[in-house]
């Protein structure tokens, strides 16, 4: 697990450091759209997995979302964005089911 944590956030620090943070976090947020859309036409399981596999790669995203938002905090309320901004999926994860009945 950890050598695949590695391998998809290799790249998004090192996009962190050569380009801007906002453009480059902008853009992978964009590639995923293409996963969302292949999950409506899959007619089963089997045909999400490409979708799966594309929309993984917002976790190259991870880097550059933190160093964005370190360095956009003021620095005692970094460790507070933080929690707001990667506590909002796992919420999200939990509430919408709820919404849906």
């Amino acid at each position: 697990m950890p050598a695949a944590t590695a391998l998809v956030n290799m790249p998004g620090a090192r996009a962190a450091r050569r380009f801007r943070l906002k453009p480059a976090i902008v853009a992978v947020c964009w590639l995923t759209v293409p996963a969302a859309l292949s999950f409506l036409p899959a007619p089963s399981r089997p045909w999400l997995l490409p979708g799966l596999l594309i929309a993984g790669a917002y976790m190259a995203d991870n880097p550059a979302i933190k160093a964005y938002v370190c360095l956009r905090s003021e620095p005692a309320r970094v460790a507070g964005n933080l929690t707001i901004v990667f506590g909002a999926y796992p919420l999200g994860l939990t509430v919408t089911p709820l919404a849906w009945d």
